[in-house]
């Protein structure tokens, strides 16, 4: 996290939502194809918002390419949470995204 003014609010969060991880047997369940073989089957616009945290370019890379068409946004400044994070910057790149697809 890059903005520890959020901290608090992220920490609730999570405690409000554990549940619906711990007791959810959704996400036990395997999927046959995997995932990550049907990503290039997607078939709408894909917008990949990232943070400047290099750990994650690994993930968005491999989304970038093999969804066809997606296109890949780095805001710096952030961390995981970027909508919490960089609130403007984020609602201006999903905004121009959402122009640029809709015209």
């Amino acid at each position: 996290m890059e903005n520890s003014k959020i901290a608090p609010r992220l920490h609730q969060l999570a405690l409000e939502n554990a549940r619906e991880y711990l007791d959810n047997y959704l996400l036990e369940r395997v999927l046959n194809p995997a995932a990550i073989e049907q990503l290039p089957d997607i078939k709408i616009a894909t917008l990949i918002i990232v943070d400047n945290r290099e750990d994650i370019h690994q993930i968005c890379g491999l989304l970038r390419a093999r969804v066809p068409g997606a296109k890949e946004i780095v805001i710096q400044d952030s961390g995981h949470i970027v909508n919490m994070e960089q609130p403007e910057e984020f609602d201006h790149a999903v905004l121009d995204f959402l122009n640029s697809v809709s015209h």
